[in-house]
Order: C-alpha cells, then structure tokens, then sequence
C-alpha cells in the first residue's frame, strides 16, 4: 500500500471514530435534554457528562486535524494554534485547547463561520469546566451546589459549545460516503 492510501486509510479510521463518539456524545445530551429535571442530581449529572464529551471530541479532532495538518500544510495556523500538537498541548487549559482545536478544525476543513469565541457563551464556559471539577473533586458542600440562574446559563454556554462540535459532525457525516 502507498503512503498516500495508509494516510488516507489512518484519516478514514479517524474520521470513523469520531462520528461515532460524536454520535454517543450527542444521544447522550439529548437524552438528558429529554429527562430534564430540575433537581440538584440532574443538573450535577448533565455538567458531569457535558465536559468529558467535549474533551473527548476535542481529543479526537485533535488526531484528526494534526494527520490533516501534515498532508495540507498550506493552511496558515498561529504559534498558539499549533500548540494542540504534540506536548505543547499539556501547557493549555482545557478550554483554550478546545478553542484551537475547533479554529484549526474549521480551518483545516474550510467550514463557513469560525465559532464566536467573544460570544459571553464562551467566556463563560471557563466557569462551567471550573464546576465540573468542584462537581468531581468536591472540598465543601457549596461546591455541590449549583442555584437556578446559573444553571440557565451554563445549559445555554453547553448548548452553544454543542452547536459549534455539530457543525463539525455534520460535515463528516455528509462526507461519510467515502469513509
């Protein structure tokens, strides 16, 4: 086999697991979508699901774009994008490492509308990953806490964050005929 046909067959099997996490992803915050409740549980459970979903996929793109990244080196990235290589990426904070990823993501596949990231959705989303981790290492009660009106915006920052991962599945699954 070429060099060309096992990068190409090593993008088809990435591209494969990512649809098929990203799907498992979305039928999961789907399905808690459709159980909402306004419990302390059920709102502790959703941000506990939502932030490893987006790592996941984060991670998973991550592969993705640096295989695309070394067959299409034409695309112009910025030192802090090309970060998410490697491990540079260990320097980054979960949220800027989704933030490039998903510039890099659009880039790399020359998708319409980058992401909004002065959008107030993602400047808050810092809080959201600062609660999933009080939610998981909790030090105090208050920790476990998590009152109306917050919930409202960090279920909208989600959302958004999840609007900009589904742009992304949908162009591989429209491109899923040659995987």
């Amino acid at each position: 086999m070429s060099t060309d046909q096992n990068l190409q067959q090593k993008m088809n099997d990435r591209i494969t697991n990512l649809l098929h996490l990203m799907g498992v992803f979305r039928e999961d915050f789907h399905s808690l979508l459709d159980l909402e409740g306004d419990t302390p549980f059920w709102r502790r459970s959703f941000i506990r699901l939502c932030v490893p979903c987006f790592e996941g996929q984060t991670n998973c793109l991550i592969e993705i774009c640096a295989l695309s990244h070394e067959c299409q080196n034409a695309v112009l990235l910025t030192k802090r994008e090309k970060m998410i290589f490697g491990k540079c990426r260990e320097k980054l904070s979960l949220k800027e490492r989704i933030k490039y990823t998903l510039r890099v993501t659009y880039k790399l596949l020359e998708l319409d509308t980058l992401p909004d990231f002065n959008a107030c959705e993602w400047h808050r989303l810092a809080e959201v990953f600062d609660k999933r981790n009080a939610l998981t290492h909790p030090k105090k009660l208050a920790d476990l806490e998590i009152s109306d009106s917050s919930f409202g915006e960090i279920k909208n920052d989600v959302v958004w964050l999840l609007k900009q991962f589904d742009n992304i599945f949908i162009f591989f699954e429209g491109k899923n005929k040659y995987v």
